[in-house]
């Protein structure tokens, strides 16, 4: 089981990254939110929720999984603020011609 909790900090990852970058775009708020969201809806209760239903091994899971699911939802928020080029973010990348 110890194997597959750091799998979480992927989520998690995503998560600071995205809040650095809008700290860097002055949008604190928005960052400040997004950390109290990945804490309060995700992290908190599924952690609780693994550790109820399977102790231990159910905590650190339940906490891997609200971090993994709070990346992924900022990782489309990320991906739609590009598309639309909100906070002042563009996407320069240009497509690799294979």
């Amino acid at each position: 089981m110890l194997f597959r909790s750091p799998v979480g900090y992927a989520g998690m990852g995503i998560v600071l990254c995205a809040n650095s970058a809008l700290n860097a775009l002055q949008k604190t708020s928005v960052s400040m939110l997004l950390n109290l969201v990945r804490l309060s809806v995700f992290y908190v209760p599924l952690a609780w929720l693994g550790g109820q239903l399977y102790g231990f091994e159910g905590l650190l899971l339940g906490a891997s999984l609200g971090n993994l699911i709070a990346g992924f939802i900022v990782w489309g928020l990320i991906k739609q603020a590009q598309t639309k080029q909100a906070f002042g973010v563009r996407n320069y990348s240009t497509p690799l011609d294979v």
